[in-house]
C-alpha cells in the first residue's frame, strides 16, 4: 500500500450538509453520474444545433429532449454501475489508496471516454451523410476497409475530429479523476461510526440504491422497459425520433441485426423469379421494384365499408374446432367459419407473435436472425396496404402495451393517424402481464368505436385487435367465472391426460385458455351484431402462429414430423351481408392476408410485398407457402422441400399417408431454388420498403 499523495487533506473540502448524509461510494457516484449526464445533454443539444432542420416548433423539441434526457440517464448509470459495485470495497475502489489500483482505474475511465466521444463523433457523421443515427450496420463498412476509409478521409476533417476526440476524452478522464480523488479524504463528522451501524448503514443504502438504478435503467413505471421505439412515437417526424435517440444505446440495440444486413447480388439474381411469381408491373432488375397496382375486380365491395381485423394469439389450427379438433375447444370460431370465407391451409412462416404482427401487417415474412423485425430500427418506416384504406378512422387495439417487442414503433413510423389503445388507457382492470382480458379487450373495442361515433367521427374505421389470453400464464379473470346458473358465464372444463395429448393440448390450463379465447371472440360477435355499424363491417380472423406439437387424428400425420404445425393456423373472412361462405384449401402464406383483405373493395391499392391476393385467379397455378423455421423450405399441395446454406442441399417429401422422403430432383430443385429467392428478398425488403402513395414512383434502392 502506498502512501497517499501529498495535499490530500488540503485541498480536500469537507462535504456540504446537504451531500454529508451520503455514503462516499454513493456521494462519489452520483457526482459521477451528473459529470456525464451533463456530457451527454450537451452531446444533445450539440446535435440540435448542427441538424435541427428549420420550421420545428418547441412543442416537438421538447418532448425529444424530455425523452432524451430519460435514455441518457440509462447510458449514464450503465457508465457509474461499475463504480457503485466496486465502491464499497475500498482496495479496489478508484480511491483506492494503491496506486496501481488507481491507474488501472485511470487508464479504464480513459478508454471508456475515449469509446464513447468516439461513438458520438461517429454518430454525428453518420448522420450528416445519411441522415440516420448510428446502428451497428455502420461496421459493415470495415468490409471494405480501404474504400470506406478512403470515403472518409476525404469528407470529413478527420485530424481535427481525432484532436477533438482526444481532448474530449482527456477531460472527461481529468475531472473523473478529480471527482474519484474525494475518496481519499478522511472520514468526516457525521458517519455511522459503530459496526453494527456501518453494516446497517451499508445495508439500506445498497437496497436503495440498487432498487434506484434497476429502476433508473429500466425507465418508466411501467411493466415494459423504456424502448427506443418509444422515440418513433413522438411528435415532429423523423427528426424528433433522431434528437431523442442516444447513439451508444442505438449502437447496442441494433448489434443483433448486423449479421442480417441483405446480399443484393443474391436478390438481383433470384429477382427475374420473384418478379414473375409476383407478377410484378414493371420488372427492374436494377431498382429491385417489387411493387403491382392492386385493380378491383367485378362484384367488388364498396370500400366504406368497416374493417376490423382480429388477431388471434397462438391460434393453432390442429387444436381448432375448426379442424375438427374431438374436444370442440373452439365451436364459437368454427361456427363463423360456416357462415365465413374460409382459407383451412394458411400458415406463417415462423413462430412468434412479434414476428406474426409484423409479417401479417408488413407483408413481408421476418426472416431476421439475431431478433424480431419489429425490434429493428432500420425497419420501422413500412407500406402499409391498410393505409390504402386513407378515409378510415384507423385503430389498434391491445391487452397489454406495443412496447412489448418495439412493435410500436414501425405501427406508428408507418402509419402515423393509428389510434394505438393499449394498457393505461382502459377501464377493465389488468388480468397478467399481457394486460386485460381477452373478453375485457373486446368489450373495450366496442366501447372505443361508439364514443368516437357518438363523438362525431362518422367516418368508417379499421381496427385491428391483438388477442393475448392464450398464452402463459394462461389467465382467466375470476369475473368471467362462475356457478352454472350465472348469465353467460366461462364455465372450466377438466379433461384427463391421455384425452389432452391425444386432441394436441399439453395441459388443461392450455386447454380452457384456447377455450376461453373462442368464448371471448363469440361474445365479442354477440355485441357487435347489437351494434349499427355490424351489417357492414368485414372481419377478418387469423392466428398469429401455430404451435410445435404432435397433432391428433384429425390433421394429415405429416405435419408433427416435418414441424408445419409451428406455422399452420386459418384465415377467416367473415360478412354476413357482403361475403358468401366459401371453403378453399389451397397453401396461403400469412403475408397474404392484407392484399387478400384490399382486393376485396373497390379501390386499387399499392402492393410492394410479397404477399399476393388469395382470391387472385392469375396466382393459382403456382400457390405455395414459405417457411423459415429456421430452415428456409418452400411447401406446395402436395411436396414439401427444405434448403441448405445459400440454397444447396436440403431434402424433400411427398406429402402423402405416409409421409415419403423423395429425392431432390428437377421440380424439388426449382422449389428451393423459389424457397431460397423468398429468403434473400425478405431479408433484403425488410428494410427497403418506405412507406409510399399508390402515385409513388419507384426509388432506386442501394
Amino acid at each position: 500500500m502506498g502512501p497517499l499523495p501529498s495535499g490530500v487533506f488540503r485541498r480536500h473540502r469537507e462535504p456540504s450538509s446537504l451531500t454529508r448524509w451520503l455514503p462516499l461510494p454513493v456521494r462519489i457516484a452520483a457526482t459521477w453520474l451528473l459529470m456525464w449526464l451533463l456530457v451527454l445533454s450537451l452531446a444533445r443539444l450539440a446535435f440540435h444545433v448542427g441538424f435541427a432542420p428549420a420550421g420545428g416548433d418547441w412543442a416537438s423539441l421538447g418532448a425529444a429532449l424530455k425523452l432524451g434526457l430519460r435514455f441518457d440517464l440509462r447510458l449514464a448509470l450503465w457508465l457509474v454501475l461499475p463504480v457503485l459495485l466496486v465502491g464499497w470495497m475500498p482496495l479496489l475502489a478508484p480511491w483506492s489508496r494503491i496506486r496501481s489500483v488507481r491507474i488501472v482505474w485511470q487508464v479504464a475511465v480513459l478508454l471508456l471516454s475515449l469509446a464513447v466521444v468516439l461513438i458520438y463523433i461517429v454518430d454525428a457523421g453518420h448522420y450528416a451523410y445519411l441522415s440516420q443515427r448510428i446502428n451497428a450496420s455502420v461496421v459493415n463498412f470495415a468490409k471494405d476497409a480501404r474504400t470506406s476509409a478512403g470515403m472518409v478521409w476525404s469528407t470529413y476533417p478527420v485530424l481535427r475530429l481525432v484532436l477533438l476526440l482526444v481532448m474530449l476524452a482527456a477531460a472527461l478522464t481529468w475531472v473523473s479523476k478529480a471527482i474519484f480523488r474525494q475518496g481519499l479524504a478522511p472520514a468526516w463528522p457525521g458517519q455511522p461510526t459503530t459496526l453494527r451501524r456501518r453494516v446497517l448503514s451499508r445495508t439500506l443504502w445498497t437496497i436503495g440504491v440498487t432498487l434506484g438504478v434497476l429502476l433508473g435503467i429500466h425507465g418508466r413505471f411501467s411493466q415494459y422497459p423504456l424502448r427506443w421505439s418509444d422515440a418513433f412515437e413522438l411528435p415532429g417526424g423523423a427528426y424528433s425520433a433522431s434528437l431523442a435517440l442516444n447513439p451508444v444505446l442505438s449502437l447496442y440495440d441494433t448489434a443483433a441485426f448486423r449479421k442480417d444486413s441483405p446480399d443484393v447480388a443474391a436478390v438481383r439474381k433470384h429477382y427475374p423469379r420473384m418478379a414473375a411469381y409476383l407478377k410484378v408491373d414493371h420488372p427492374d432488375a436494377q431498382t429491385l421494384d417489387f411493387s403491382r397496382q392492386g385493380v378491383p375486380r367485378p362484384g367488388a365491395l364498396p370500400h366504406r365499408l368497416n374493417v376490423v381485423v382480429v388477431i388471434l394469439e397462438s391460434y393453432s389450427g390442429y387444436k381448432s374446432s375448426v379442424f375438427n379438433n374431438p374436444l370442440d375447444p373452439s365451436p364459437e370460431i368454427a361456427k363463423l367459419a360456416k357462415d365465413g370465407v374460409l382459407f383451412t391451409r394458411l400458415f406463417s412462416a415462423h413462430g412468434g407473435t412479434a414476428r406474426g404482427v409484423f409479417a401479417s401487417l408488413t407483408g413481408i415474412p421476418d426472416v431476421q436472425l439475431g431478433d424480431t423485425s419489429s425490434r429493428d430500427q432500420q425497419a420501422v418506416d413500412q407500406h402499409l396496404i391498410m393505409n390504402t384504406f386513407d378515409d378510415h378512422a384507423k385503430w389498434y387495439f391491445i391487452g397489454g402495451s406495443t412496447t412489448w417487442g418495439n412493435v410500436r414503433g414501425f405501427l406508428k413510423r408507418s402509419s402515423p393517424d393509428l389510434h394505438i389503445v393499449e394498457e393505461g388507457q382502459f377501464k377493465a382492470p389488468v388480468s397478467d402481464v399481457w394486460g386485460i382480458s381477452d373478453h375485457d379487450l373486446f368489450k373495450e373495442t366496442i366501447r372505443h368505436l361508439q364514443d368516437a361515433q357518438a363523438g362525431g367521427d362518422k367516418r368508417p374505421f379499421f381496427a385491428v385487435v391483438q388477442t393475448a389470453g392464450n398464452h402463459r400464464p394462461y389467465t382467466i379473470p375470476q369475473a368471467d367465472l362462475g356457478p352454472p346458473d350465472k348469465p353467460g358465464p366461462f364455465l372450466l372444463r377438466d379433461v384427463p391426460a391421455d384425452k389432452l395429448a391425444a386432441a394436441g393440448f399439453s395441459s388443461v390450463l392450455e386447454f380452457n385458455a384456447y377455450r376461453y379465447l373462442d368464448w371471448s371472440v363469440g361474445r365479442f360477435f354477440a355485441m357487435a351484431r347489437q351494434q349499427p355499424w355490424f351489417n357492414d363491417t368485414v372481419f377478418m380472423l387469423y392466428g398469429d402462429h401455430g404451435i410445435m406439437g404432435q397433432p391428433g387424428a384429425n390433421m394429415p400425420s405429416y405435419f408433427g414430423p416435418l414441424g408445419l404445425t409451428n406455422g399452420h393456423n386459418m384465415l377467416l373472412l367473415y360478412s354476413p351481408r357482403w361475403l358468401k361462405p366459401k371453403r378453399l384449401d389451397m397453401p396461403a402464406n400469412q403475408v397474404d392476408v392484407m392484399p387478400t383483405l384490399a382486393g376485396l373493395f373497390d379501390q386499387p391499392y399499392l402492393n410492394t410485398s410479397l404477399g399476393r391476393d388469395l382470391l387472385d385467379p392469375r396466382f393459382d397455378a403456382d400457390r405455395s407457402v414459405f417457411t423459415f423455421m429456421p430452415e428456409v423450405g418452400l411447401l406446395s399441395a402436395d411436396r414439401y422441400v427444405t434448403t441448405g446454406a445459400a440454397g444447396h442441399g436440403g431434402r424433400a417429401w411427398a406429402l402423402q399417408e405416409p409421409l415419403l422422403e423423395v429425392p431432390v430432383a428437377a421440380r424439388e430443385q426449382e422449389m428451393q431454388q423459389l424457397a431460397q429467392a423468398w429468403y434473400e428478398t425478405a431479408r433484403y425488403m425488410v428494410k427497403h420498403n418506405p412507406p409510399r402513395s399508390p402515385a409513388s414512383p419507384v426509388v432506386a434502392q442501394p
